[in-house]
């Protein structure tokens, strides 16, 4: 039997992956009469739609059919009916610009070696084009709000169907955790192979989820600065200068430091885990955001039954203490994990660090204040935290890539030993503030 247009855009032609002919390892493609010529040669390895197979030869063909319904190269259709209108200039066929050079390793050996460059001719249509962040995000963002002028919003629903489940095992696989475990969600809803439009999809739902955040706050919680006290502070000239509030409470200064590191070594973790699931274990975006919702699940019930008892009995300052033990012992177990098995565990023992230390933590901040001061003393300390996100994030990625996957999990580790230190003599001063 032929085969429909459908057919080819959803990998499910049955057609053979390759064109006829070792063409990736001589690196020499075929030209539009070859392929052609080809095609009529290549075996159809599976029945339509049986189930879903990627073929780099059925979309090179279909470059051919753009060529000739159009009267003109495929790219050039391309081009002209998406590019253009969407102001995606440097998307180009072929590295036209100034790309970074690429580099592989070797099944054979662990040395880098420069990644060679060929041209794709007719093959180009599977993955010829070169882009750019910039206009990636411009195509993501026409994918997922479309633009009529360019593609009817219809076709573009029509585009986006369904054709068949390219995972037959977990297809059926879901859970609804709720808003805390967003980690879960995003997994979800980007699937086992996320497309641009599913990422689209994970920023609307996180978005939906900001959304009803703000309006809870906005109904349930009440301002702690009442209209009469704002008005008694304009009027005694404004609440107390940042420099008076850390001479007064050295205590602060501590907690700021406590925040960034404990912080920062969390997003350490947070930023490469899904880079070290893929490079170590193989793990999918759903596998990589369920594991995080088993953080979430279990500082959950930490802090839901846990944390009041736990400070009660030993008081904020230990119970961050045990919180920031567990948080490097999780690590370290990361780091030095074999198997998922062993990574989950590790991130069980992480969930423990995250569900006391959080709570102990926010009392201890709230210990320090008073109501000429909350709001410097909580901008202070949530600002030592947003910093550990900035600079966690922007170290972990180097080290992952140059000194190894596990490398962001252990010096995470090692930062909590510090953090140890510096939450024993904050803790002090708490204490010598508030005896």
């Amino acid at each position: 039997p032929g085969l429909t247009i459908r057919q080819m855009l959803s990998h499910v032609s049955g057609m053979q992956r390759e064109p006829v002919s070792d063409v990736w390892e001589t690196l020499e493609q075929p030209d539009r009469q070859e392929l052609v010529r080809g095609f009529a040669e290549a075996e159809r390895v599976l029945k339509p739609h049986f189930r879903w197979h990627y073929s780099n030869l059925v979309y090179s063909m279909l470059g051919e059919v753009i060529a000739r319904l159009d009267g003109r190269d495929w790219f050039d259709s391309v081009k002209a009916r998406i590019l253009d209108p969407l102001g995606m200039a440097n998307t180009t066929l072929g590295l036209q610009m100034d790309p970074v050079g690429g580099y592989y390793v070797s099944p054979f050996h662990d040395v880098p070696v420069p990644e060679p460059t060929f041209d794709f001719r007719a093959m180009a249509a599977c993955g010829g084009l070169a882009s750019t962040a910039r206009d990636l995000a411009t195509w993501s963002s026409f994918v997922a709000a479309p633009v009529a002028e360019v593609l009817d919003p219809d076709t573009v629903e029509e585009m986006l169907q369904p054709q068949i489940m390219a995972d037959l095992e977990h297809w059926t696989f879901a859970f609804g955790l709720g808003f805390i475990f967003g980690p879960a969600i995003g997994g979800l809803v980007a699937g086992a192979a996320p497309g641009a439009v599913e990422f689209a999809r994970v920023a609307y739902v996180a978005a939906a989820i900001t959304a009803v955040a703000v309006i809870g706050v906005f109904i349930q919680l009440p301002e702690s600065l009442t209209p009469e006290r704002r008005a008694a502070t304009k009027a005694a000239g404004g609440g107390p200068a940042i420099a008076t509030v850390l001479r007064a409470k050295p205590a602060v200064m501590g907690l700021i430091v406590l925040g960034l590191l404990v912080i920062g070594s969390a997003a350490m973790m947070e930023t490469t885990f899904a880079l070290f699931a893929d490079a170590r274990l193989g793990w999918t975006p759903r596998q990589v955001g369920l594991s995080f919702g088993l953080i979430g699940t279990i500082s959950a019930v930490l802090q839901a039954v846990g944390a009041a008892p736990l400070a009660r009995r030993f008081g904020p300052n230990r119970v961050a203490l045990i919180g920031i033990a567990s948080y490097a012992a999780g690590l370290t177990g990361m780091g030095l994990a074999v198997g998922g098995t062993a990574v989950l565990a590790a991130l069980a023992v992480t969930a423990i660090g995250v569900g006391v230390f959080n709570p102990a933590f926010q009392t201890l901040v709230a210990s320090t204040t008073n109501d000429d001061d909350r709001g410097i003393v909580n901008g202070l300390t949530q600002g030592g935290s947003a910093m550990g996100r900035i600079i966690g994030p922007a170290i972990s990625g180097a080290m992952f890539q140059h000194i190894g996957p596990a490398a962001p999990f252990l010096a995470g580790a090692a930062a909590m030993v510090l953090a140890f230190a510096v939450a024993v003599a904050a803790g002090r001063k708490v204490v010598e503030q508030h005896p």
